[in-house]
């Protein structure tokens, strides 16, 4: 393995590790000046992508969560028959 890809898993494990999206763009923009192969660039577009995809899932899952709780116990439809 290349000191090039030894570094690239580096910044993969980073990526994967950031907590939000400006952390995310931060590291992005910190990778996209090194000098990289198409292939390289490519893994970390896909890795980059799936981590903005991950999070927002997250994201509108707690939202879910948190207007379940915020929910009204009111009558549904089917119980007013």
């Amino acid at each position: 393995m290349t000191d090039l890809a030894a570094d690239l898993n580096q910044w993969l494990d980073r990526l994967g590790q950031a907590k939000s999206r400006e952390e995310i763009f931060r590291l992005v923009d910190q990778f996209r000046v090194l000098s990289w192969s198409d292939e390289q660039r490519a893994k970390m577009a896909k890795a980059y992508m799936r981590a903005l995809e991950a999070m927002a899932a997250s994201a509108s899952q707690e939202e879910a969560a948190k207007t379940r709780s915020q929910a009204p116990d009111e009558e549904v439809w089917y119980e007013k028959m």
